[in-house]
């Protein structure tokens, strides 16, 4: 009798063991269902994203998510910002191509991710101190569409690039030299009408020769065929590394500009045809400027420019590079203003450096020619002049100093130089039978005004 009665009291026993069992199942697997559902509209996510980011010097939030079985997954006003302030993107929305239990098992590789009007803003220097993991940082390809970008410095009151409406393709993938953000060749404008800020922003640090114009006419295009940026790395060694390559095009460009520079060489060009300065610089129609970064510089070559008012065929060459500083290394061939000069000896070599706002110049075999109408030899004819020059305030305004220069060094005095240059020292001397003899002359002071009337 107790072996029957102990029977149904064991098979009661496994049936609610059963029961319970099917109970937690159940539980558990509503809970792994809504647990997407839980951390998507819960403060969980932007943990979730953070740690996916893997980057301590960044923080994310978002405003809603979507995390299905089996739609892709979608996140909604996401914002990035840097632990300085210094840093910022929002977006207004991401998309996987994939559900979230694909992205975990195809992790760190996420896919492709479709992003939409995002809006990249920051100040140089970052300042941020953290650097991103590369063993934790996911990898994709980002189909972005109107993406805008503003990028300030503390050096400027104006931005060095601000853009907007861009389309373009970008990656983040492993190399032999570690992991890379890419972007694929890309537009960024496209015959945009030229105004001052757009020379005052990257046009002006892609060619200094381009900034500070008050008044412009024309259009450019700017195009990028290289961009890359290593990630895992501090900022200043991101800076060196960074690999940034592109064109700018001219499309007749005319500048009203207060560029020290050009206010110089205008001003010897308009003297030398006796004419007055003109009031614009052209840039030679559809030029071609080729930049790249390089070393934590920007390096550019190809603008042409001149003064076709008073010379058309003057055309002034200029390449080199500026720093986000504002430092200057630029190199420009002038030509010759005499013809004959110019014919004989080819353009001057003018080193460009210090910074935009106040440039330092130094030209090595120079020419000194002065002619008179009705006169068929020059009146001054020196050639191998070095000198050196900068820009500098004065109590009556901005004036090119040049540094005491060398003319002449025991030349031999001949004919031509006795009736020339000599004469003025020695107005005998311009119709002495027989002059012999050595000459030195040297400029202590020669100082001019920029921008200034003939008359001041």
């Amino acid at each position: 009798m107790s072996d029957r009665s102990s029977t149904p009291r064991a098979s009661g026993r496994r049936a609610g063991w059963l029961r319970r069992l099917g109970i937690a199942f159940v539980v558990l697997a509503l809970l792994v269902i809504i647990a997407p559902a839980v951390i998507a509209r819960t403060g969980l996510r932007d943990r979730l994203i953070n740690t996916i980011m893997a980057a301590p010097s960044l923080t994310a939030s978002t405003g809603a998510a979507s995390l299905g079985w089996i739609s892709p997954v979608s996140i909604d006003d996401l914002k990035i910002e840097g632990k300085q302030h210094r840093f910022r993107i929002e977006v207004d929305s991401v998309t996987t191509d994939r559900p979230w239990p694909q992205l975990f098992a195809s992790s760190p590789d996420l896919g492709t991710i479709s992003v939409e009007k995002p809006r990249l803003w920051c100040k140089l220097p970052l300042g941020e101190k953290g650097t991103v993991s590369p063993l934790l940082s996911p990898i994709f390809t980002a189909a972005i569409h109107d993406a805008s970008m503003s990028v300030e410095s503390d050096l400027s009151d104006q931005p060095l690039i601000d853009f907007d409406g861009v389309d373009l393709t970008a990656h983040v993938r492993d190399s032999d030299q570690g992991r890379w953000l890419s972007v694929e060749p890309f537009e960024i404008y496209q015959r945009e009408v030229l105004t001052p800020e757009h020379c005052d922003q990257l046009l002006g640090l892609i060619s200094p020769s381009l900034g500070d114009a008050a008044e412009v006419e024309g259009e450019f295009s700017l195009s990028m065929s290289n961009l890359r940026l290593p990630i895992g790395l501090s900022e200043r060694e991101a800076m060196e590394q960074l690999e940034a390559q592109g064109e700018l095009a001219l499309h007749r460009v005319a500048i009203q500009t207060g560029n020290p520079m050009l206010k110089m060489l205008a001003k010897l060009v308009a003297d030398i045809h006796q004419t007055q300065p003109p009031s614009q610089t052209r840039v030679v129609k559809d030029a071609l400027i080729k930049f790249q970064a390089r070393d934590g510089r920007l390096y550019h070559e190809g603008l042409r420019f001149g003064f076709p008012d008073i010379d058309p065929g003057l055309e002034v060459l200029a390449r080199g590079s500026v720093g986000l500083d504002q430092s200057l290394d630029t190199v420009l061939e002038i030509p010759r203003l005499d013809p004959a000069k110019q014919q004989q000896k080819g353009p001057v070599r003018c080193q460009v450096t210090g910074t935009v706002g106040n440039p330092q110049f130094s030209v090595q075999d120079a020419s000194l020619v002065v002619r008179l109408p009705n006169r068929a030899e020059p009146l001054i004819d020196v050639d191998g002049v070095d000198f050196t020059a900068h820009v500098e305030d004065s109590p009556s305004g901005r004036v090119i100093s040049f540094d005491p220069m060398e003319l002449l060094d025991r030349d031999k005095i001949d004919r031509n130089l006795a009736s020339t240059l000599l004469q003025f020292v020695d107005p005998g001397l311009g119709y002495s039978p027989k002059v012999d003899g050595e000459v030195s002359l040297s400029l202590d002071q020669l100082r001019l005004p920029i921008g200034a009337v003939d008359d001041d």
